[in-house]
């Protein structure tokens, strides 16, 4: 897990943990805070659209090396936004994108696979590289998950 540090910069790394092992594996963590951060909730693309400032901030972290990209279905337009960013600029193949399945919203294996083909959609890809349950606290909620078919739609 990576946690933000408001002081680096764009070039700054820094491993955390796991990430020391997948780093060897071309995997890097690097935290981008982009000046719109520092004041409200990232790539909040509100009804503005989405600003230049952050394509422009996204597309130096990646000639700066960072390769590793964490978004969520609930974090605010930023699948929408990395999606859009990675398209336009033909990108996706030289990143990893992690976004996250809010389990807390699914009623069903057939609403699980709504929401991750959604997601893609918002992404702008065919695949992520990291799918990770959002909120996954204790046992007796994957034991929940597992009876609407989690585990089998894992498996597919």
């Amino acid at each position: 897990m990576c946690a933000i540090d408001k002081h680096l910069s764009l070039t700054e790394h820094k491993a955390f943990g796991r990430l020391l092992r997948e780093q060897k594996r071309g995997v890097s963590c690097s935290i981008v805070v982009t000046e719109k951060e520092r004041s409200s909730p990232f790539w909040d693309m509100g009804a503005y659209g989405l600003p230049k400032k952050t394509e422009k901030e996204i597309m130096e972290a990646i000639r700066s090396g960072v390769n590793y990209f964490d978004t969520a279905y609930v974090y605010g337009g930023s699948e929408a936004a990395l999606g859009e960013i990675l398209a336009r600029n033909g990108v996706r193949e030289q990143v990893y994108i992690a976004t996250k399945l809010p389990h807390y919203l699914i009623k069903s294996k057939a609403g699980l696979e709504k929401c991750f083909q959604e997601q893609l959609k918002r992404l702008r890809t065919d695949y992520v590289d990291y799918y990770l349950m959002h909120m996954l606290n204790d046992v007796q909620t994957w034991q929940g998950l597992c009876a609407k078919g989690v585990d089998q739609w894992i498996r597919e």
